[in-house]
């Protein structure tokens, strides 16, 4: 599975530690999780230790699990989708501290 909606990774231990590679991966869409089903339902079992699973192409953005909008508000669907997706990649920045974020000064 080698697409963009799928991501592996793993994690090396220590050397000298004795502990085993910690593989985690998520998949978006059906398809990929067809596939991650079909992997543990095989003989080998899947390799990851831990998988996270969303239904919607490219994650879920603005899915179930969000927050609803206050209907006050008044802010259209569309504008809403943008910041929300604004929000998600200011959270891929390698390290976030609170007192950079501007909404907790």
């Amino acid at each position: 599975v080698r697409n963009s909606d799928f991501h592996e990774l793993v994690l090396e231990p220590l050397p000298g530690s004795g502990a085993a590679a910690l593989r985690v991966a998520r998949c978006y869409g059906f398809r990929n999780i067809q596939n991650i089903i079909r992997q543990l339902k095989g003989p080998r079992g899947c390799a990851y230790s831990f998988v996270e699973v969303m239904a919607c192409p490219a994650g879920c953005v603005n899915g179930g699990g969000q927050i609803r909008p206050d209907e006050a508000s008044g802010e259209a669907p569309k504008a809403r989708l943008a910041r929300v997706r604004g929000k998600y990649s200011e959270g891929q920045r390698a390290l976030w501290l609170p007192e950079d974020n501007p909404e907790v000064q």
